[in-house]
């Protein structure tokens, strides 16, 4: 009988693996196709519009992203509200309600600016950007929290890749500035919204006399979500920002072709948050959250510096005339960014479904203000673009520190993951600066995550 209890355990515990790794896969297939579609839309918008109008265009959606910021967390309040299968007709209508209700205040604010002020069109295709982003966003908590996963993969593909990436393949066969294909861009962003509304429709239709208030939920978890968006778009825009400022578009575009190109890698951490997101918050399958931290700690590091060798070539192939060795260096920086940056979405992944966003948020306002200071200081002492996203890097690596250490109590051999980040960082330096010791290093990082592996397989 015990060993028939064992085998259940194990079957039970290999299907929730299981669905952990499909759901995984679902959400990260539409980064996945991004990347090749980047890999087509980035070459031809430099070479038909030239590095300061794609800088522009990005600029752009860089702004747009405010929108994650005056979601005001309503996307992580819905999904822990879904998760608790209550009120679920509700708690869509109300939180879709506070949506529609922002971007009607945004878009109402950039007509009356233009009563007063002219040539403020900028400003008006700024808000509706913003505004469509904090409807969608809401929306992504909605099917997260009711765990539609392939139709959030699917939403996501148009809003996010499809939008950035088509209007610059239209260049090919319209001539245009940046301002007309940031207007492509939204009309995109609308379908995706429009296509996840009749996804929807039957929750709108159910007529529930519950009484439900959000209001609560919002008022009280509400100011640290918006904190924590807030340190977000402090900590992964405000580069970009005074790079456009100090240095001009050319140089934004130049930083934020390999940081598009590597940023596609979160997208994995970012599917496992979301799929851990809501077993955490229900109390269920705390087990899967180890698991993916350990998956993702020993063996993303390895797949991403196995391609640094050929990391050149493929960036030759792909800018061509516009590759430069900044790019190469900037890429490989970027990469191990991404890949640390992903660990930290995991465990805020945890803290959110525990409902501990206060201690998080907090911890990113105190490294705000060293982490500007650093910024403005290397842009006005060196102007050195390889220098701010080592500076990114040391941020990253000090928030997971002070972020694992929160749960070592409840991580087993988290010492392990401290050394095998910091191994990797040194591999990373070592791959810029003494590319002849780099083979000789990644050995022993790979003797070093497989022994650490095998122990965990085999306990």
């Amino acid at each position: 009988m015990n060993k028939l209890f064992l085998k259940l355990s194990q079957l039970n515990k290999f299907d929730t693996r299981f669905n952990l790794l499909k759901n995984t896969s679902i959400l990260s297939l539409p980064s996945i196709l991004g990347i090749f579609v980047a890999l087509v839309s980035i070459p031809i918008h430099l070479n038909i519009s030239g590095k300061s109008d794609y800088g522009s265009y990005i600029f752009f959606h860089f702004i747009f992203s405010f929108g994650l910021l005056l979601n005001f967390g309503l996307n992580k309040i819905v999904v822990i509200e879904l998760a608790q299968r209550k009120n679920i007709s509700l708690v869509i209508k109300k939180s879709l309600f506070f949506s529609f209700f922002t971007f009607c205040i945004l878009v109402g604010l950039s007509l009356v600016s233009n009563l007063f002020f002219k040539n403020l069109n900028y400003l008006l295709t700024i808000s509706i950007g913003i505004g469509i982003t904090i409807i969608y966003i809401t929306f992504e908590g909605i099917l997260q929290g009711l765990k539609k996963f392939k139709f959030l993969s699917i939403g996501n593909f148009i809003f996010y890749t499809l939008s950035l990436n088509i209007p610059s393949i239209s260049l090919l066969f319209i001539e245009t500035d940046f301002t007309n294909l940031i207007k492509i861009s939204i009309i995109i962003k609308l379908i995706s919204i429009t296509l996840i509304l009749i996804n929807l429709k039957k929750y709108f239709l159910t007529k529930e006399n519950l009484n439900y208030n959000l209001k609560i939920k919002i008022r009280k978890y509400s100011k640290w979500y918006f904190l924590h968006n807030s340190n977000i778009q402090i900590y992964d825009f405000v580069d970009k920002y005074l790079i456009n400022f100090f240095l001009g578009p050319i140089a934004l575009a130049i930083y934020s072709i390999p940081y598009q190109l590597a940023g596609k890698i979160t997208i994995f951490s970012k599917s496992i948050a979301a799929v851990l997101l809501p077993d955490i918050s229900s109390g269920k399958e705390i087990k899967n959250f180890y698991y993916s931290l350990n998956i993702y700690s020993f063996i993303i590091p390895l797949l991403l510096l196995s391609i640094f060798p050929f990391l050149d070539e493929i960036l030759i192939f792909w800018l061509k005339n516009e590759y430069s060795t900044q790019i190469l260096n900037l890429t490989k920086v970027f990469l191990i960014i991404s890949w640390i940056s992903g660990i930290s979405h995991i465990l805020i992944a945890y803290f959110e479904g525990k409902k501990k966003i206060k201690f998080n948020t907090i911890l990113e306002i105190t490294l705000v203000i060293p982490f500007l200071i650093c910024l403005i200081l290397i842009l006005v002492g060196f102007e050195n673009l390889l220098y701010i996203s080592l500076v990114l890097l040391i941020k990253e690596y000090l928030l997971f520190i002070l972020r694992s250490n929160k749960i070592k109590r409840n991580v087993k051999s988290l010492i392990n993951v401290y050394i095998n980040v910091f191994f990797v960082i040194l591999i990373l330096i070592i791959s810029i600066n003494y590319e002849q010791f780099f083979l000789i290093s990644m050995f022993f990082l790979l003797i070093f995550n497989s022994i650490v592996l095998a122990k965990k397989v085999y306990k």
